[in-house]
């Protein structure tokens, strides 16, 4: 168990509220990324793999979508907190009492909803009450470790406890959603008297179902609900003898379905007894959603945080499982990196029936080197070290750690290239070597003196007598 203390206080880094606000933007509609990783580039390094691979760490529905989404951070400053962040959640993470976003819903809409004056259903209500109660465990839990984790205290302690939401909630919808007989002073005693006009109907058309007299016009020996009313099924061809209102008929056209006269008046005083249930319960499905309403942007609030909480236990997650650490930010272009796998190896290794061994590698460019040759015999690895370098870029970008051990270092990249694989096309009549040179096209007027390119058997396919 990690119980290091850190050697650093909170007030030294970068508020995170702007990194909140850059992480979560990935949610708007229409997001367009700053700065993006090209398509063939995720293919190549198989980042959707690690994405998936955090996504999965992340016990909310938004926390995972963040994660299938997870933007690259714009600077230093944030990356700096970032990647202390995710290794002040490894710490919590293997303390006894665990934080957890367990429990947390998307609550956007229904706080919409009750913005404009809607009422919210039982469900969304109860969606917002569990919301108020993982806010305050997860606060708790973090708040009672804060000196593990100052950066995540910070956060946490910016969550608003709303018991009286909590509490108002509980108290009025149970767990299944349905509202309780204790949610207003009126609806228990209300119920019991749909329930007591119910089994006076009840007991009324079980008596025409025993009737010996009444039987022959009966299509079966049973009675039903239509539009809320008891009515007995009839043969068609016994209507006149039937006094009563029609509700319909089956889709035969064979039985007809009656409400005899007698049991009309019951009828009536039980749907107005249950007129008079359905108006309580709107009355205190609006005084909650009033409530809502009232706390609204507090719990809208709360939401952002526990989302940006859970993504970044996720982060934590992901990295105990991978082994990783938190990588040195280079100042410069320096790259450093010892012992270093490439983490989608890793995780196909902890799934696969047959665990098998990742190699490591160490692999290093001082600041005044600008390009890297590997070179090796085939299935020598020198492809998985390609990959392993851009992730490594790509991972530590992003606020994530990485497959390597202390000591290690990446520089702050601004793009991020690659050209790996055999790209040849029949339909576009492009051969391995042609696929290379126009991939390269597209993005050779892209590349800057902070990006990354990544070139694996650049000349394949070529003719060395043709040139």
């Amino acid at each position: 168990m990690n119980t290091d203390l850190p050697d650093y206080v909170a007030d030294d880094f970068r508020s995170y509220a702007p990194i909140l606000r850059e992480t979560l933007a990935v949610l708007a509609e229409g997001y367009q990324a700053p700065t993006s990783v090209p398509a063939k580039t995720s293919d190549d390094l198989e980042w959707n793999v690690v994405l998936a691979a955090l996504a999965s760490a992340c016990q909310s529905e938004l926390g995972q979508e963040v994660a299938r989404r997870l933007p690259l951070l714009q600077h230093r400053e944030s990356l700096e907190r970032r990647l202390r962040e995710v290794e002040e959640a490894t710490r919590l993470l293997t303390c006894p009492e665990t934080p957890s976003a367990a429990g947390m819903q998307p609550i956007g809409l229904p706080l919409d909803h009750a913005r404009r004056g809607g009422n919210l259903d039982p469900l969304e209500l109860r969606a917002v009450a569990q919301n108020a109660q993982v806010a305050t465990r997860l606060r708790r839990c973090i708040e009672q470790q804060a000196a593990l984790a100052p950066l995540l205290h910070q956060i946490a302690d910016d969550l608003l406890p709303l018991p009286e939401i909590s509490r108002a909630i509980d108290t009025a919808i149970e767990a299944d959603g349905r509202i309780a007989d204790a949610a207003s002073p009126d609806l228990g005693a209300l119920r019991r008297r749909v329930k007591n006009y119910q089994d006076r109907v009840r007991t009324r058309a079980e008596a025409f179902l025993k009737d010996e007299d009444f039987k022959p016009f009966l299509q079966d020996d049973f009675f039903t609900l239509r539009e809320g009313r008891f009515v007995l099924p009839i043969r068609s061809g016994e209507k006149g003898n039937v006094g009563g209102i029609v509700h319909g008929t089956s889709q035969t056209g064979h039985t007809i379905y009656i409400e005899p006269t007698a049991i009309v008046e019951l009828n009536n005083d039980m749907r107005l007894a249950q007129m008079e249930v359905e108006e309580e319960e709107r009355r205190i499905l609006a005084r909650l959603s009033r409530l809502v309403a009232a706390k609204a942007d507090a719990l809208e609030s709360n939401e952002d945080l526990l989302v940006f909480l859970d993504l970044t236990l996720g982060m934590g997650k992901l990295s105990l499982r991978l082994g990783a650490g938190r990588p040195e930010l280079s100042r410069g272009t320096r790259l450093c990196l010892r012992q270093a796998r490439h983490p989608a190896l890793v995780l196909r290794a902890q799934e696969a029936q047959r665990p098998f061994e990742v190699i490591p590698n160490d692999i290093e460019l001082g600041d005044d080197v600008r390009v890297l040759v590997i070179s090796g015999p085939n299935t020598g690895g020198k492809t998985v070290s390609l990959k392993t370098i851009g992730l490594s870029c790509l991972m530590a970008r992003a606020g994530l750690h990485i497959t390597a051990g202390p000591g290690s270092a990446v520089p702050l990249v601004t793009g991020l290239f690659t050209d790996i694989g055999d790209d040849q096309s029949i339909e576009r009549d492009l051969s391995t070597f042609s696929a290379h040179v126009v991939n390269i096209s597209s993005f050779l007027d892209r590349v800057g003196k902070d990006s990354v390119v990544l070139l694996d058997e650049l000349f394949a396919g070529t003719d060395p007598v043709q040139g």
